[in-house]
Order: C-alpha cells, then structure tokens, then sequence
C-alpha cells in the first residue's frame, strides 16, 4: 500500500519511498539508505536512466549495487510511480 507525503513524496508500507525532485530526479529511500536516481518527467510518465542508480549516498557508498539491488530498486520505484497513476520508462 502507498500514502501520498506532501507534494512529492510516495511511501509504501514496505519501508521505502520514492521522492520526484521537480522534472529532473528522483530521490528513492530505503530504510536508513538514500539514492539519488537520473529521472525526468516527460509526457507521458517518467523516463529513468537505469546507469544512475549506482551508489547510495554517505554514509553507505561504499556498499555494492549489483544488477539484482538495481532491478529490485527500479520495480519498488515503478510501483510508487504506478500507484499514482505514472508510467516509467527504463532508458540504458
């Protein structure tokens, strides 16, 4: 299930959430964990480009984003954007 923080803010009740930062980013939450992911909103959803969601930020960078975390972090992003009525777009 997903509730609506504020304006831009999408959390589900499976400890993560999904943050649009105007047109150009999204910011995606898990537990204590933060991601800055490569977004831009277009016309018809959100195209987001796969290469970008490399690295938490401080102070877990140094922790590895394998092709599984990345794939599992992309579908929670999709179905934050989906349960709001966006489609995303996977580019790379």
């Amino acid at each position: 299930m997903f509730n609506r923080q504020g304006a831009r803010i999408i959390e589900s009740d499976e400890e993560f959430a999904v943050e649009r930062l105007g047109k150009t980013g999204i910011r995606y939450y898990e537990h204590d964990h933060i991601m800055e992911v490569q977004a831009e909103i277009a016309k018809d959803g959100v195209d987001l480009w796969r290469r970008s969601l490399c690295t938490w930020l401080p102070p877990y960078e140094v922790e590895t984003i394998d092709d599984a975390k990345r794939d599992a972090i992309i579908t929670n992003i999709r179905r934050a954007l989906e349960s709001e009525g966006d489609q995303l777009f996977v580019i790379g």
